[in-house]
């Protein structure tokens, strides 16, 4: 099985895989934590913290990452996932006025990435993500959707990442996403030309 990326810094060529927090990475970290790294070889842990001000907003975040073969070893006996190489953390701590909130997201990492450089592919990961939404609600009205029955809900955005990608992938024709879809609707060619792209999403048949 191979470890899925969210992810790709230009630097490292890592991918990011991120996990739920009651799993074995965040036990390995809490368990890390209480015995201060004692037993942590040296380099194969890093910690790197920002802390970022604006707006009456604060908020300090504290990466770390822990690339122990021995815990790596540990996590994943099977070697199951081929690429999982270390593990990180990003614990953030955001105060508005007198609120404080706290949260931590853990990831299996491909590369035994310094927590410096775990903290930018992290913040690229989420800069991709804040950037599809808004085009997703720009071009599709998302989050005025009201579908909520079932597997309605995510088979629609399935078919609104697909609508999106479609047109993105096009060379044809400048333009933005919303004329393309536009000059589709029209132009029966353009739109055939457009699908086929679908044939990348669909799994490979035998003859």
């Amino acid at each position: 099985m191979r470890l899925p990326g969210l992810t790709t810094p230009s630097s490292t060529g890592a991918t990011l895989c991120p996990t739920l927090p009651d799993n074995t990475v965040a036990c390995t970290f809490a368990q890390e934590r209480r015995e201060a790294f004692a037993t942590t070889p040296p380099g194969t842990y890093d910690e790197h913290k920002t802390v970022e001000q604006d707006h009456g907003r604060l908020e300090i975040r504290q990466h770390r990452t822990l690339h122990d073969p021995a815990v790596i070893a540990h996590r994943d006996p099977t070697t199951a996932w081929t690429r999982l190489q270390a593990s990180g953390v990003v614990e953030r701590q955001r105060r508005i006025g007198d609120h404080l909130t706290t949260e931590a997201q853990y990831y299996l990492l491909s590369a035994p990435l310094s927590a410096r450089d775990c903290a930018a592919a992290v913040r690229s990961h989420w800069g991709i993500e804040n950037r599809v939404h808004w085009l997703l609600d720009v071009a599709f009205g998302e989050d005025a959707c009201r579908v909520r029955t079932g597997h309605a809900a995510r088979n629609f955005a399935v078919v609104r990442h697909l609508a999106l990608n479609l047109p993105r992938q096009d060379t044809t024709r400048k333009g933005s996403i919303a004329t393309k879809r536009f000059t589709a609707a029209l132009d029966d060619a353009y739109l055939a030309s457009i699908l086929t792209g679908l044939a990348r999403y669909l799994p490979p048949t035998d003859n």
